[in-house]
């Protein structure tokens, strides 16, 4: 089964897909990081923590910005994942 970053790199073709899918990705991780629910829902996620890192795994992963906000993305997801297996 292929990644959910592979079934969406043919949409950086589209600069304005591209845009909008980083600010899709920021908002669900802020949401996730803020009250542990997507955007919009009703009930929190069971496994907000889990699912926040998915949420950043795709902001580090993300082509549109700068090289160091992907590298310091990475690196929230690498330092978040961390912090919750410890």
């Amino acid at each position: 089964m292929p990644s959910l970053f592979t079934d969406l790199k043919d949409l950086y073709a589209d600069a304005a897909k591209a845009t909008e899918m980083g600010k899709a990705f920021a908002e669900i991780e802020k949401s996730l990081a803020d009250s542990g629910k997507f955007p919009g829902a009703a009930d929190k996620e069971a496994k907000a923590a889990e699912v926040r890192v998915y949420a950043l795994n795709l902001l580090a992963y993300h082509k549109v910005g700068s090289d160091s906000h992907c590298a310091l993305s990475q690196r929230m997801t690498f330092d978040f994942a961390r912090r919750c297996l410890l």
